[in-house]
């Protein structure tokens, strides 16, 4: 039985608020995976139904082993994701969005996990024409047509949310089913 949630940056700002919400819609078992680079243990939520492991996103595979055949869904929301700071430290923001994130992406496809993906408006805003305006903003890009194209080659499950800055209200934009509602 696929009973448990996978949140990567389960201990950042949104990934903890998301935590809260799946503990209110659901009675799931939720892992957050979180190298705690912006994340704190101060958003931890003390919950029997949820476990928090430190760990970069590129040994996902190897973390969530023994899961695998029981994870329900995955939500990818453990990037580096700071525009500013991806111009100062532009190595940093590569290897983890794109290198960690390609595991994560691969983990899904390979294991069939929908993946819900924490899109961006510095990718998605402006009609796509921001996508190239930083180098967080490209990574944000170029993982959307991954994700988009392992959907299409092999029939990877996604949904990309997008956070609205001004109501912190999620936007999807693969389809009108809310994946929250429909856990």
């Amino acid at each position: 039985m696929k009973n448990i949630i996978i949140v990567t940056g389960g201990a950042g700002f949104i990934g903890s608020n998301l935590i809260k919400y799946l503990l209110k819609k659901t009675n799931l078992k939720i892992i957050s995976v979180d190298n705690y680079s912006t994340g704190s243990k101060k958003n931890h939520i003390n919950h029997k139904n949820v476990k928090y492991i430190k760990a970069d996103n590129i040994n996902i595979s190897k973390i969530l082993k023994k899961y695998t055949n029981k994870i329900k869904v995955i939500f990818h929301f453990g990037e580096f994701s700071r525009i500013y700071q991806s111009f100062i430290n532009t190595k940093e923001c590569l290897n983890n969005n794109i290198y960690n994130s390609f595991e994560v992406i691969n983990f899904a496809n390979d294991n069939k996990i929908k993946i819900i993906y924490s899109a961006t408006s510095s990718a998605l805003g402006n009609n796509g024409k921001d996508q190239n305006q930083s180098p967080y903003a490209w990574t944000k890009t170029k993982n959307i047509e991954l994700i988009k194209n392992y959907s299409q080659w092999f029939g990877l499950k996604y949904e990309l949310c997008q956070l609205e800055p001004s109501s912190l209200l999620f936007f999807l934009h693969h389809d009108d089913k809310n994946p929250l509602l429909s856990l």
